[in-house]
């Protein structure tokens, strides 16, 4: 087989060509640049806001208790009472309904309010929309003191 001359100079070029490829790899990338971090400033970052207190707040009902007993809530707040023991409980601020009427206290301009019988593992929930002191009972168990209280605040009102 004979080679044509063209061809054979053209071989070895291309040899040769590959050869200086294998012999000498790419240079290698670039160090990459070290990030710029910014120099500390002089003023503090700010501090983060205050998280407002959730829309709901919960009280709990034992056996006998509410749980908290006595608790403070911004107006429009919802109250929810979870009935946790396993019997049955009434969250009532009526003084027509309960057994002692000085058990019950609503701020002027309230209405009464009365859930009904709450069963164990439901809840009852309410929202405040008039300041002020609320006092109220668990029908079946007043007589055992299971009697409750919210304060009401005015959103602008300081907690004392």
């Amino acid at each position: 087989m004979r080679v044509r001359r063209g061809t054979h100079i053209f071989l070895i070029a291309l040899c040769a060509a590959v050869a200086a490829l294998v012999a000498c790899p790419p240079p290698a990338d670039p160090e990459p640049e070290e990030p710029t971090i910014p120099e500390p400033t002089a003023e503090p970052e700010p501090e983060p806001e205050e998280v407002d207190e959730p829309e709901e707040v919960v009280v709990e009902m034992t056996a006998t208790r509410f749980q908290p007993a006595e608790i403070e809530v911004e107006v429009g707040r919802t109250v929810i009472w979870h009935n946790t023991s396993g019997v049955v409980h009434t969250v009532t601020a009526d003084p027509e309904m309960a057994t002692d009427p000085e058990n019950v206290e609503l701020p002027e301009g309230a209405e009464t309010f009365h859930s009904g019988n709450i069963a164990s593992g439901t809840e009852y929930r309410r929202e405040f929309t008039v300041s002020g002191t609320y006092r109220y009972v668990c029908l079946p168990h007043e007589a055992m003191g299971m009697v409750g209280t919210i304060t009401v605040l005015e959103a602008n009102e300081e907690e004392e």
